[in-house]
């Protein structure tokens, strides 16, 4: 079984027309019960928020967890973990 569950179309463009009006995408997200990454970067068949309108901290979260998780992959490699 998925972890994930289908959100309606209607409930997508409702969500992002909303976070793109300025409520908070956290707002927005305890609002509809969904998650904040699937208003960021919903499926293939919408398009979400584009980066340049994203919370400009959430965007500087993600950032630093992504080179910490790159450097982190880099140095197991490099002891030779799997």
């Amino acid at each position: 079984m998925s972890g994930f569950k289908r959100i309606p179309l209607e409930i997508k463009e409702q969500v992002l027309t909303r976070a793109k009006e300025g409520i908070p995408v956290a707002q927005l997200s305890n609002e509809h019960g969904i998650s904040t990454k699937a208003i960021y970067a919903p499926s293939q068949n919408t398009t979400g928020l584009p980066v340049d309108e994203c919370d400009t901290r959430n965007l500087q979260v993600f950032t630093l967890v992504y080179l910490v998780l790159r450097r982190m992959s880099y140095h197991a490699l490099a002891r030779g973990a799997p």
